[in-house]
């Protein structure tokens, strides 16, 4: 996902993280209803964050398995080629 920000000139200091996030399904008020116990879905918000502004820099939703090493070379690529990342 393409996300508008202003360009950082000096050097972009992006911070990595993830959060998981619960998806509900068809089958959450069998739960609810029967007690039933599934599998539940869950997905992995990537972001890059600008240390200085807090302004959300790029993002990207993976399965709950990946985690943040293997999504930083797709974060980076992500970003504008003519700013630089400290």
């Amino acid at each position: 996902m393409t996300i508008p920000a202003r360009p950082n000139k000096t050097g972009l200091h992006l911070l990595i993280d993830s959060t998981g996030v619960k998806m509900l399904g068809e089958g959450e008020w069998k739960t609810k209803k029967h007690g039933a116990d599934y599998r539940r879905q869950r997905r992995k918000v990537h972001l890059g964050i600008d240390a200085q502004t807090l302004e959300i820099r790029t993002i990207e939703i993976t399965d709950n398995a990946i985690g943040d090493a293997p999504m930083l070379p797709e974060l980076l690529a992500r970003m504008p080629p003519d700013e630089p990342v400290c």
